[in-house]
């Protein structure tokens, strides 16, 4: 995966990496990566990108969400406390 402008993101309320650089004012004064979707409101007066913390202004870039860590893995394919201990 790799980081993609802002402008191609997706617009369907999907979540994803977003990519705020530093910004001597805001929440994310020194950047960083937050999950976010994009929001549209019916009446297109409150449009944008938000995030768990709210909207914190305009990300530069997007990626898309990673697996999880234990995508495809089973409960038989994970190890028994027995072979734990």
């Amino acid at each position: 995966m790799k980081w993609q402008p802002i402008a191609t993101a997706p617009r369907d309320e999907a979540s994803v990496l977003l990519f705020y650089p530093a910004n001597p004012v805001g929440d994310l004064s020194m950047g960083g990566i937050i999950e976010g979707w994009y929001f549209s409101s019916p009446k297109e007066i409150d449009d944008g990108w938000e995030t768990i913390i709210g909207s914190i202004g305009e990300p530069t870039h997007w990626m898309p969400l990673p697996d999880p860590p234990l995508a495809g893995v089973t409960i038989s394919d994970r190890p028994s406390d027995e072979t734990m201990r």
